[in-house]
């Protein structure tokens, strides 16, 4: 079998268990701490594990002969990694984390994720071109939102988007890569003040602060190539639900008891209408049980992380890390070897 497509197989297959240690992970971090903050990190970063392992198992392959030793050398740096290494050959050795692939499982593996990912390429055009319409013929916000929100995306340090109201939104979101511009439900503009309206505004500024339209944009992207490990979907949805609740921070920090339950009902109002186009970060998320959560935040704010706390989660997002590049490359040279042997012993009987 050629190497490549071994290494890319194997990849995939190797994302279940990355993922569900990064569902491990983001979980732990939940219990430890309901600092919006610290978790937000975490999720993101258990998000990017499978991502991480494929990428790791097909560099093996791509990488000259030459090359592949100092790599590994370099990701066994510590006792640690070794360790993770050889608990990963021990478990492939006497009951395989990952059966020998055949050829056309290898195949059926790769163009299924191929298939996938085109999927998800043509959802996001297709979000991007109806949000397209929907910003051309949306209509400018009053005046005085609009200064209001300039003043805020300059306190925030980040760019000014438009403001504008649309009839065919039934919640406040963040549209656009380029030319961001943040949408408001028509109807919801008729029923709230200006600084009711302005903390709605403020959490989509915190989007656009943080790059989360395009962070959306890669997690869909990456959910397609990974739609056959369920665990890579679900840690997505569980980062956009914990961004939401970092956003809100962002649009209540110093927020008065009256503001927050203001801010909730509306979060509440726009639950009731929550068809929307998908694909951009939107004021209410998906999830009910996520957002129970963040209606509880916004009620009851917590107190920061301790510094323990955060450096537990630290050191267990390197542990996984570790785990994860060193399990992946020892798994990937082992099966491009034999994937390689068996290659050139077929091209010798030729």
């Amino acid at each position: 079998m050629n190497p490549l497509l071994a290494s890319a197989a194997l990849g995939l297959l190797v994302a279940w268990p990355a993922a569900g240690l990064g569902w491990a992970l983001g979980t732990l971090s939940d219990k430890l701490t309901r600092d919006p903050g610290p978790r937000d990190r975490v999720w993101g970063f258990a998000t990017a594990l499978a991502p991480s392992a494929l990428a790791l198992t097909v560099g093996a392959a791509l990488m000259p002969g030459s090359l592949t030793a100092p790599v590994q050398k370099i990701t066994l740096v510590s006792n640690m990694a070794v360790g993770a290494t050889a608990a990963f050959s021990q478990v492939s050795e006497a009951a395989p984390l990952v059966p020998e692939i055949s050829e056309v499982l290898a195949r059926g593996l790769v163009l299924g994720a191929f298939g996938g990912l085109v999927v998800a390429v043509a959802r996001q055009v297709i979000g991007l071109l109806r949000l397209r319409a929907i910003v051309r013929d949306a209509i400018p916000a009053q005046p005085d939102l609009t200064l209001a929100v300039r003043d805020a995306a300059r306190r925030l340090g980040c760019v000014w988007p438009d403001v504008r109201l649309s009839e065919d939104v039934q919640q406040p979101l963040l549209a656009g890569l380029f030319k961001p511009v943040i949408l408001l439900p028509a109807d919801l503009s008729r029923q709230l003040e200006t600084e009711q309206l302005l903390p709605i505004c403020v959490h989509e500024l915190a989007h656009l602060k943080r790059h989360d339209n395009w962070r959306l944009l890669i997690e869909g992207l990456s959910a397609g190539l990974f739609w056959m490990a369920a665990p890579q979907g679900a840690l997505h949805i569980r980062a956009a639900a914990v961004r939401e609740e970092r956003c809100d921070g962002i649009a209540l920090e110093g927020a008065d008891a009256r503001a927050r339950r203001r801010y909730a009902e509306n979060l509440v109002r726009a639950l009731r209408a929550q068809s929307t186009p998908e694909l951009q970060p939107a004021f209410t998320g998906k999830s009910r049980r996520s957002i129970a959560m963040r209606l509880e935040a916004i009620a009851k704010p917590q107190a920061p992380a301790s510094t323990a706390r955060k450096a537990a989660l630290g050191a267990l997002a390197v542990l996984i890390a570790t785990l994860t590049a060193g399990g992946a490359m020892a798994l990937a040279q082992k099966k491009i070897d034999r994937a390689s042997y068996a290659h050139s012993t077929i091209s010798d009987d030729d």
